[in-house]
């Protein structure tokens, strides 16, 4: 098992962090630290144990409960906004 560092506070957290960074590298990001390993998710957990990413925890966003059931509605109808118009 990796080591999840107190920055990250939680694992939950730390494999969100590692799947978006192991995106970033198949997308041809470039590795943080010296590596023969080619496996994305290898990479990008390492460099979360080494404390080579940086992150910004964002404060959730408070979203009415009329504006969510809404948007089950549209969703439940097909109704998007992409969809509208078309």
């Amino acid at each position: 098992m990796h080591k999840i560092p107190e920055s990250i506070g939680s694992k939950y957290r730390f494999i969100i962090l590692a799947a978006e960074r192991a995106k970033q590298l198949q997308n041809n990001a470039k590795p943080k630290f010296k590596t023969q390993s080619t496996k994305p998710a290898f990479i990008a957990m390492r460099e979360l144990e080494l404390d080579l990413l940086s992150f910004e925890i964002t404060p959730p966003v408070e979203i009415s409960s009329s504006k969510v059931k809404d948007f089950i509605v549209k969703i439940a109808l097909g109704v998007t906004e992409r969809s509208v118009g078309r």
